[in-house]
């Protein structure tokens, strides 16, 4: 079973439009749950509140680009 899973067996009989979309919203629900930490538990432990070390933005971006790898490629 869980070679089933891992080796995207289950995903054999999708088409791609359909693969894309699970994996779409895979990506939106990773940026969903780091767009809903709050600000106090993503700066918990920093020397201060730069920009940079913002969790949130973080998500933002490496989700962009994980999205329009699966969109254009």
């Amino acid at each position: 079973m869980v070679e089933y899973i891992l080796d995207f067996r289950w995903a054999h009989d999708l088409s791609l439009s359909t693969a894309r979309l699970f994996f779409m919203a895979y990506f939106v629900l990773i940026t969903i749950f780091g767009l809903s930490m709050s600000k106090e538990y993503v700066f918990r432990g920093a020397e201060d509140r730069a920009l940079w070390r913002d969790l949130r933005l973080w998500v933002i971006v490496i989700m962009t680009v994980q999205v329009s790898l699966y969109l254009y490629f």
